[in-house]
């Protein structure tokens, strides 16, 4: 069944704060997410919470959606990672109901077809940013919870899959340095 990003999930941006040294929530900006969309572990409270900010408490199961810059990632957000808030390059999305899992939807914006679909929508040149409008009138694809749950089970296994093929290559290049370092010293 295709739907609408906006009926199936809430969308708020995210909010600016003056990060310091003394804080009492993370402050969760773009550089905090990696190349494969893990947030950094033992990031430090930097923001302190206010009035202002309790509306922006980040819940488990949040999907962050980077939407400025070129790196248009989403991530799930843990509460083990201590209370968040996303900053302003982020557009937060909290699915509703229980027709579609928080990792499906972070999935599927994750998706190539989508990621260039969303370039494509891009607003500005420096740095090029996905409007909130455009996500929220997003076509998503959604299947039963069963089929989600699949899909997400075959691309953990893929990634899973890649990560090995990497280690091996490089034990292999280890392998092949050793051989030749050790025979050229004969």
């Amino acid at each position: 069944m295709n739907l609408k990003l906006k009926d199936i999930a809430q969308i708020q941006s995210g909010v600016y704060a003056k990060p310091g040294k003394d804080g009492d929530v993370l402050y969760l900006q773009s550089g905090h997410i990696d190349d494969s969309g893990v947030i950094q572990r033992n990031l430090q409270p930097s923001v302190a919470l206010d009035h202002k900010l309790t509306n922006f408490i980040l819940n488990d199961g949040d999907i962050l959606f980077s939407a400025k810059g070129n790196r248009n990632i989403s991530v799930i957000y843990s509460s083990q990672l201590g209370k968040a808030v996303a900053s302003t390059t982020f557009l937060v999305l909290r699915p509703i109901g229980k027709n579609v899992l928080p990792e499906y939807l972070a999935w599927f914006l994750n998706h190539p077809r989508i990621q260039l679909f969303l370039k494509t929508h891009a607003k500005g040149a420096s740095p090029p940013s996905i409007s909130k409008e455009t996500l929220q009138d997003l076509q998503v694809e959604v299947p039963d919870i069963q089929t989600q749950k699949e899909i997400l089970l075959i691309h953990t296994l893929r990634k899973k899959e890649q990560q090995l093929i990497q280690q091996i290559e490089e034990l292999k290049e280890q392998s092949l340095q050793y051989r030749l370092y050790h025979s050229s010293t004969r």
